[in-house]
């Protein structure tokens, strides 16, 4: 192969992967409360403090803390943390979406050196809070991986609602549509990985805390998940954006309008491929299709009828409660260290 040959294939090669990469980087599209970013992770600390934002260790990188607004982008290494009582929602460009609870802090990550694009898979370690993620089965995020301090979750593309509970160190998984594998995390190296559990729609997989430290981690607990924990992520997917205090401008609000346009079309998609009733249900009533969180909500309380009326009692009070502003403070600071 002579120069020109292998120069004009390399080009190709990492074009290829630069828009790989592109398509993990996720954008703010809607916030209520206040939600922060995490970037420009670094080993070593800056020399001089950020102009607009604070600094913040973890796992040995400081990271720049600046408050975030709506066409903001989610990038390699970014963490994105929601105050108590605030919410968040990503869109991808194929139209995938995360939906961050109140109190909730997780950080994304993918390998930008990977060689192949196939191994440029989205990875989510779920530090405490709740997250729901839709996401296509033919899309980049198909294979991804979502980590908390218990058990990992492998998504086949599917809708999705977890829940680490920093009082208790449990992590909940629950399924709206498709499925996904959930391993307990082992107590080290040498301990053999259990099997995967297999979770489907309308069930929910329960990890303790304690599994992750036991010698040989418990089973996943695999139940029916109840009407009230339905109604609770229903009502924490919900987003109630709050008047941006500056104008967005014409650039950055037709990106947005567009991300919620691609991200309502390709959960119509797949509600259409997994429930062919619900989607003629929805598109028969133009109103009920009108907006993202409809159609999420739609998807949540179609499983409903079929659901047991309440959650196990050790569940039952409170069923997803959130953080208050002191617990919260203690779950960030388990993970986090301000940088004076």
């Amino acid at each position: 192969m002579n120069r020109a040959l292998l120069a004009s294939v390399t080009a190709v090669v990492l074009i290829s992967l630069s828009a790989a990469a592109d398509e993990h980087v996720g954008t703010l599209t809607q916030l209520e409360g206040l939600v922060q970013i995490f970037s420009h992770p670094s080993k070593t600390m800056p020399k001089e403090k950020p102009k607009d934002g604070t600094l913040a260790l973890f796992e040995g990188e400081y990271y720049v803390v600046g408050n975030g607004k709506a066409g903001d982008p989610v990038e390699n290494g970014n963490i994105v943390r929601t105050a108590p009582g605030a919410k968040a929602r990503v869109v991808f460009e194929n139209g995938d979406q995360y939906q961050v609870g109140s109190g909730t802090a997780y950080r994304v990550s993918w390998d930008a050196k990977a060689a192949e694009r196939a191994k440029l898979q989205a990875k989510i370690d779920l530090m405490y809070g709740k997250f729901r993620g839709v996401v296509s089965k033919e899309g980049p995020r198909k294979k991804m991986l979502l980590r908390t301090p218990t058990a990992v979750m492998g998504v086949r593309g599917t809708d999705f609602f977890v829940e680490e509970n920093a009082r208790t160190g449990e992590s909940e998984f629950t399924i709206i549509r498709g499925a996904v594998d959930v391993t307990p995390l082992a107590k080290d190296a040498k301990t053999p990985a259990p099997a995967p559990v297999v979770v489907k729609a309308g069930y929910s997989a329960v990890v303790a805390e304690a599994a992750a430290k036991a010698e040989s981690p418990k089973p996943v607990e695999l139940r029916a998940t109840a009407q009230d924990e339905l109604r609770a992520i229903e009502k924490h997917s919900e987003i109630a954006p709050a008047s941006a205090a500056a104008p967005l401008s014409k650039e950055v609000a037709a990106k947005v309008e567009g991300l919620e346009k691609k991200a309502l079309e390709s959960t119509l998609k797949e509600i259409r491929e997994y429930s062919p009733e619900l989607h003629a249900k929805l598109t028969a009533n133009p109103g009920s299709a009108a907006s993202l969180d409809r159609v999420n909500a739609a998807s949540v309380e179609a499983l409903v009828p079929t659901a047991p009326k309440l959650a196990p009692k050790r569940r039952r009070k409170p069923v997803l409660k959130d953080l208050d502003p002191e617990e919260d403070e203690r779950a960030y600071e388990r993970y986090f260290k301000p940088v004076e």
